[in-house]
């Protein structure tokens, strides 16, 4: 607390800001993902794809022509050698094993010796049970569920490869980059969340009162702290009902302090509340001060020296000519069919206009008083003559 800070500068606070990184994160991988797609559509397939694809049917018609055709006589022969050798290699196990177990029950040999033998006589049972196995499906033939699928196969190695030596078509072509532009869409969202959950300084000035700690939940429009701009300052007082009328808009003012006795601060009549208060029957008055040292605190006692009577010229423009954008108060004028945004500071109003102070429009200057909400500095616009400012007293 104390704390000078800056307009948009100075960070206040931060939320959590890891779910929504992670979330970007993931968001990114999709819109490559998506960009890529995209991209490889759009300069259509490459000859290596088509190639691979070729292959690919060549190798799902050959295997459906070998169960249509069935297994040849040389495969036929060479499986029952397979057979009749698992055959005689599972009998020689059998008496290996019987020969171990007369051996082990007279005790001439241990258990283990035993087990190596009825596990070789295992193993030759199974690779004899595999070899008729696959003998008995050679001499059946293809099931022909099998040949459905492999001609399911087929079709589709044909149907992609049709495809893809067709080439994208456009409207394939159009939905890959929507698909881009959508996840391209939520990328800027979610950055732009990111951005807006990092809260800085609307003002240049002094943070005055925290309102939250770290690791505090903070609900929708709840307060995180108290802000003061000291540059200008303003002094409110109040002027009885005789003088009021002899008081004008940027009249000078002198401020004397007990904070810096001997000292004087010059300023301006900034406003003229035109309501006086019920019991005094006197008006609010606001007076600006420079400020640029910080010297003058809120909540200073001040002693306020204006001057009365006089009049002077000012520069008057429609209260709708006066455009708000973030701290910034400003009018635009028009120079040669381009629209100008000038900062000014304004003063006392008179019906449905308003003074500009500092000499920041010149008399008879053009301002554009219709769309200006929206307008942007630079912007080309079209003259309709209206109400243009000028010097009034």
């Amino acid at each position: 607390e104390g704390e000078r800070v800056v307009q948009g500068r100075t960070v206040l606070a931060e939320l959590d800001r890891v779910p929504k990184e992670l979330a970007l994160q993931e968001v990114r991988a999709l819109a490559a993902k998506a960009r890529q797609e995209w991209e490889k559509l759009a300069r259509g397939y490459r000859q290596e794809e088509i190639d691979e694809a070729r292959q690919a049917v060549a190798r799902a018609e050959a295997r459906l022509r070998d169960l249509l055709a069935g297994a040849r006589p040389q495969e036929l022969e060479q499986v029952r050698h397979e057979v009749a050798a698992a055959e005689a290699t599972r009998v020689l196990a059998e008496r290996e094993l019987q020969r171990m177990e007369q051996l082990l029950a007279q005790g001439l040999i241990a258990a283990q010796e035993r087990d190596r033998a009825w596990q070789a006589h295992e193993v030759g049972r199974a690779r004899e049970h595999a070899a008729r196995e696959r003998l008995a499906l050679l001499e059946a033939g293809a099931r022909q569920g099998e040949v459905e699928a492999t001609r399911a196969e087929v079709r589709q190695a044909r149907e992609r490869l049709r495809l893809l030596e067709a080439g994208p078509r456009p409207e394939e072509i159009a939905q890959a980059e929507a698909e881009y532009q959508r996840a391209q869409a939520v990328i800027e969202r979610v950055e732009d969340e990111l951005v807006r959950m990092r809260i800085v300084a609307p003002l240049t000035g002094f943070l005055v009162r925290k309102r939250v700690e770290v690791g505090a939940w903070v609900g929708p429009g709840a307060p995180i702290a108290d802000l003061i701009s000291l540059e200008p300052v303003y002094v409110v007082g109040p002027v009885n009902e005789r003088e009021i009328g002899q008081l004008r808009l940027g009249g000078p003012a002198r401020v004397t302090l007990d904070a810096y006795p001997g000292r004087t601060f010059r300023g301006e009549v900034a406003q003229i509340v035109p309501q006086a208060d019920p019991q005094s029957r006197a008006f609010p008055v606001k007076v600006r001060i420079a400020n640029p040292e910080a010297l003058l605190k809120s909540g200073m006692f001040a002693r306020v020296s204006l001057e009365l009577g006089g009049s002077r010229k000012a520069v008057f423009v429609p209260k709708d000519a006066v455009v708000r954008r973030g701290a910034t108060v400003g009018v635009f004028v028009i120079q040669d069919g381009v629209a100008r945004l000038r900062q000014v500071r304004t003063g006392q109003t008179q019906g449905e206009l308003i003074e500009v102070l500092d000499h920041a429009l010149a008399p008879g200057q053009e301002v554009i008083v219709l769309g200006n909400e929206t307008l942007q500095d630079g912007a080309k616009v079209e003259k309709v003559v209206q109400n243009p400012a000028g010097g009034r007293p």
